[in-house]
């Protein structure tokens, strides 16, 4: 890198939160109640990575605006009622990473494209962990993944030469990567294969942890 970074920009669903399976069938159960055949593939290359209405307009083409507010609404639900009996938890160890990160002086930020982050992070008890949580504006609706990680890095008071960018998303990836940043694409998801394009691949959490403690060796 060109640059000692000094911050990191993580996602929160499928890299701080393991909620993949929570969205996945949220998610389908919509489209069931549609009619409209949802697999873990469409999951993965049409609504992950985007938000609500990103994702229903990939599923169902040409909608009405109005309709698809109806079903990202109801979508919304499903996962809330969903959550509300098994709420999803961090994934094993990262609790301990954000803790050591915080303690090495950090700078900790999460970038999602779900409105949910908030909501996910309030459960598992980890909003003190973060200097800032950017997620989408309710309005308006059309918004990019470069304006989320510029505001984030704003917030922080770094530029992109000093962030690093954590993220199970390949269009996410390849978004960090254009305004800049160091970009860990984490295979939960996605195939290693498909996030090549990442700076550094890991398959696991564990790999995580040592790629960036690695890389935030001390106190800054």
């Amino acid at each position: 890198m060109r640059q000692s970074p000094s911050a990191i920009l993580f996602d929160c669903s499928g890299v701080i939160i393991d909620s993949n399976f929570h969205q996945f069938i949220s998610w389908k159960r919509l489209f069931e109640e549609e009619g409209v055949p949802f697999t873990m593939v469409d999951f993965q290359t049409k609504v992950s990575g985007g938000t609500r209405e990103m994702g229903i307009r990939k599923m169902m083409g040409n909608i009405s605006e109005e309709r698809v507010q109806e079903m990202a609404q109801r979508k919304q639900k499903i996962f809330d009622q969903f959550i509300a009996l098994d709420a999803p938890r961090p994934f094993s160890g990262i609790v301990e990473l954000l803790s050591t990160l915080q303690r090495r002086g950090v700078a900790l930020a999460t970038v999602s494209a779900s409105r949910n982050a908030r909501i996910l992070l309030t459960r598992a008890d980890l909003l003190s962990y973060f200097h800032t949580i950017v997620t989408p504006p309710v309005k308006p609706l059309i918004f990019s993944d470069e304006e989320l990680y510029m505001r984030a890095m704003r917030e922080l008071g770094k530029g992109p030469k000093e962030c690093v960018v954590v993220e199970d998303s390949p269009v996410s990836i390849a978004t960090a990567k254009k305004i800049g940043a160091f970009t860990i694409g984490i295979a939960i998801i996605a195939v290693p294969d498909a996030l090549q394009q990442a700076d550094r691949v890991v398959a696991n959490h564990k790999e995580l942890r040592d790629v960036l403690l690695e890389m935030f060796p001390t106190h800054k």
